[in-house]
């Protein structure tokens, strides 16, 4: 059997390769309409309106015990307001660890998008309501 390598950052580019294949032409409109940058929980909405978010562990950037400290932290802090999705997906490479939060941040975004364009056809979502869950 033919042994296979991967390098750290793999699943990531895979990801944002099929994302941006899956939504071309629709991907290069999108941008950021709200960024949340907390210590621990980030959070996007897009223009379209879809969010998406992500936890960043505290032991993987251990500044962010403080908020004024994690504001220097993430470059262009304030200014993530109209900024294209595929700008964050490019961050998602740096070495800044919010940089790359914010990009997963987006990309769990975009996968809603990508659900909704194509939406899986090997299984069926069903709601079943009762009178305790309305």
């Amino acid at each position: 059997m033919e042994s296979i390598s991967y390098f750290p950052g793999d699943i990531l580019r895979e990801t944002a390769q099929e994302i941006r294949r899956s939504l071309e032409g629709k991907i290069e409109g999108l941008t950021v309409d709200k960024a949340v940058i907390g210590r621990f929980f980030k959070g996007v909405k897009l223009n379209n309106g879809v969010g998406g978010m992500s936890l960043t562990p505290i032991k993987t950037n251990p500044e962010l015990v403080c908020c004024p400290s994690s504001a220097c932290v993430m470059p262009a802090s304030g200014k993530l307001k109209g900024r294209r999705v595929t700008q964050f997906l490019d961050d998602m490479f740096a070495d800044n660890p919010l940089k790359r939060t914010m990009g997963i941040v987006v990309m769990n975004a975009l996968s809603t998008v990508c659900w909704q364009e194509r939406p899986p056809k090997s299984y069926e979502i069903e709601i079943a309501w009762t009178s305790s869950t309305r």
